[in-house]
């Protein structure tokens, strides 16, 4: 995905880099190293910028939190709907191979 909402949100708020990122106690550096992870960028770390140019980052994009990793992955409605698709694909295949499963039991109880 290209489109970088942190970047468009910073844009939007007026404020330069270097003021952002003494409001966080970070470099600028390190703050645009933060931009670029975009859409992989920690939920600690995307919270620290929202606060520091006044900015709700939770409207952008619908969010899965992922607390084992502690990020945030954003999707966009297209992107979710493929996931979903994808996964109820896999379900359809795991179901049929069940199926196939109980019926190869079923023949060999009957030749036992």
């Amino acid at each position: 995905m290209n489109y970088n909402f942190i970047q468009e949100a910073i844009d939007k708020s007026g404020q330069s880099i270097t003021s952002i990122a003494d409001k966080i106690g970070i470099n600028r550096n390190t703050l645009y190293n933060w931009i670029k992870e975009g859409e992989d960028l920690k939920k600690s770390k995307l919270i620290r910028i929202g606060q520091a140019i006044n900015h709700d980052f939770t409207d952008v994009k619908r969010t899965i939190y992922n607390k084992n990793e502690n990020e945030l992955m954003m999707l966009d409605e297209a992107e979710l709907l493929q996931k979903v698709q994808a996964l109820s694909e896999q379900i359809q295949l795991l179901e049929s191979k069940v199926t196939r499963l109980e019926v190869d039991i079923i023949r060999l109880k009957m030749y036992k």
